[in-house]
């Protein structure tokens, strides 16, 4: 079992951006009361995963990699239309890519370590 997930788990990793946006950017979506939109980039990602999985699984004969692939792919599609929904709608909170705070960020990073350690020391 360990080297089908393994495979997985190494496609999977490289992706892992793109679950973090679509996941972050469907709460802000929500957030800002397009709860359609959200579940909407939700429903986007599943069907193509449901669509890409047998096609790259069986079709292509890629095994495991090919769940990871259409995994990855999926999310990053997902991510993808959550930011450009962000992006062309009128927000009543508007996210400011060129207006990176640092202290702001530090803060967020000291406040994210202690559960992060805490959970990983368990």
């Amino acid at each position: 079992m360990y080297p089908y997930a393994s495979e997985f788990l190494t496609i999977y990793l490289c992706g892992t951006v793109f679950a973090l946006l679509s996941g972050g950017m469907n709460s802000f979506l929500i957030a800002q009361g397009h709860a359609g939109l959200g579940v909407g980039t939700v429903l986007i990602g599943t069907v193509l995963n449901i669509i890409l999985d047998p096609i790259l699984i069986f079709s292509l004969h890629l095994g495991v990699a090919g769940a990871a692939i259409a995994t990855v792919m999926s999310q990053t599609v997902s991510a993808c239309f959550a930011i450009i929904c962000l992006h062309r709608m009128p927000l009543v909170a508007r996210l400011h890519w060129k207006k990176i705070n640092p202290g702001l960020c530090r803060q967020m990073i000291h406040l994210g370590l202690a559960p992060f350690f805490h959970l990983c020391l368990r």
